[in-house]
């Protein structure tokens, strides 16, 4: 959807975009999975503290087929996709306006985190607080992975590996 207009904007140079990723990224891959997942348990257990109920994903109670993953990989890359695209795009705008660094990088990330919200507020079930704290926060560890590598691939191999590790253990039988 994004990709189009994205690659229009950077005249085709495909390598703004999608590098194959490095070695040593690696390491900030696996750094960003666990803080993420830390994240998430900290932020469950202080709504589940507040007597906040929190929602699975309206996906997890579906079958683990190989169609599901390959499902996931596709809506996983256009999610993470649009969600750098705006955070570019936002960027862009504020900078034009405003010649300010800082408060170009602010606002695109607050944009492009909240709607990356507003479009899981279905999946899990309107809990708000939920998707504004998990899924929205949540997915700055792979903002920060891409603007630390400038590579899309590097934040949605994060972004594969935190979503699908759920559906790993519940292939597996152990949860």
């Amino acid at each position: 959807m994004g990709v189009v207009p994205a690659l229009y904007i950077c005249k085709g140079n495909y390598g703004l975009f999608f590098k194959i990723p490095r070695l040593k990224d690696i390491k900030l891959i696996l750094g960003c999975v666990i803080g993420n997942y830390l994240y998430v348990f900290i932020i469950a257990i202080i709504l589940f503290g507040l007597g906040i109920q929190t929602a699975t994903h309206a996906g997890s109670s579906a079958p683990v087929t190989l169609a599901h993953f390959i499902d996931q990989f596709i809506q996983l890359w256009g999610e993470e996709f649009l969600k750098i695209f705006v955070l570019l795009l936002v960027m862009f705008g504020v900078y034009k306006f405003t010649n300010n660094r800082k408060l170009s990088l602010m606002l695109g990330v607050v944009v492009s985190l909240f709607l990356f919200d507003l479009l899981h507020c279905n999946t899990y079930g309107g809990k708000i607080l939920q998707v504004l704290l998990i899924q929205g926060l949540g997915s700055i560890f792979e903002l920060y992975a891409y603007l630390k590598t400038k590579n899309v691939v590097v934040s949605y191999i994060i972004h594969v590996i935190v979503d699908l590790i759920p559906d790993i253990v519940h292939l597996l039988g152990l949860a």
